[in-house]
């Protein structure tokens, strides 16, 4: 990836369900490098309602200084901009993409909350990340990027010989409204290490296109 000064833009990085952004910090470098100027949004993926989180993303995005910025989303955040873009009007950001985010809803977390105890891991999110969201209506461009390597914490709560991260299966993230969809051979964490994933990411926002 080549750095590109003309038209800079800001990337927001959204993290995903029990991360703080930290995870993201590789992937901030490369697109960093790759000449954007980066932010990272936080929020509570357990002890926060998704509404709370999509009320705290709208404040974020408008404060950012940038008056056109992108948004990279991992797993449950790629739910929480779907989310936020479906019910606040924005004229801020342009393009999407989000990483291993279970858009039709997730089997793995389905099954966790059936469970005793553990089901409880998915705090207020729990709903949101059981049923997804039914079709792309954020009004933006977006792509989505799956991991098709099955090592993760989630394996053991998935059919069986399903192409998945680990975590999320592939036909979890695809979403109808959401035309540009690519695979990539990793796991759902390694999502945010991968340099192809971070390769694909630039080209997309770059030119709305893989």
């Amino acid at each position: 990836m080549q750095p590109s000064v003309a038209n800079p833009q800001a990337v927001i990085l959204v993290h995903g369900l029990w991360m703080t952004g930290l995870e993201m910090a590789l992937l901030q470098f490369r697109l960093k490098r790759a000449g954007f100027r980066l932010y990272r949004f936080h929020y509570r993926t357990v002890l926060h309602s998704p509404e709370q989180s999509v009320e705290r993303l709208d404040a974020f995005v408008n404060r950012v200084a940038e008056p056109v910025c992108h948004i990279v989303a991992h797993s449950l955040g790629g739910l929480i901009v779907h989310h936020w873009l479906q019910n606040c009007v924005t004229e801020k950001v342009a393009r999407v993409v989000t990483l291993g985010t279970p858009h039709l809803g997730s089997e793995a977390a389905r099954r966790l909350s059936r469970l005793p105890l553990l089901g409880s891991l998915l705090g207020k999110s729990r709903a949101l990340l059981c049923s997804g969201l039914s079709c792309w209506r954020g009004g933006v461009d977006a792509a989505v990027i799956a991991g098709t390597r099955p090592v993760g914490l989630g394996w053991w709560l998935l059919p069986a010989a399903t192409l998945s991260d680990g975590v999320v299966t592939v036909a979890e993230t695809r979403i109808q409204g959401v035309a540009h969809h690519a695979v990539v051979y990793t796991n759902h964490f390694g999502l945010l290490l991968n340099r192809e994933v971070a390769e694909k990411t630039v080209l997309f926002l770059r030119r709305g296109r893989f």
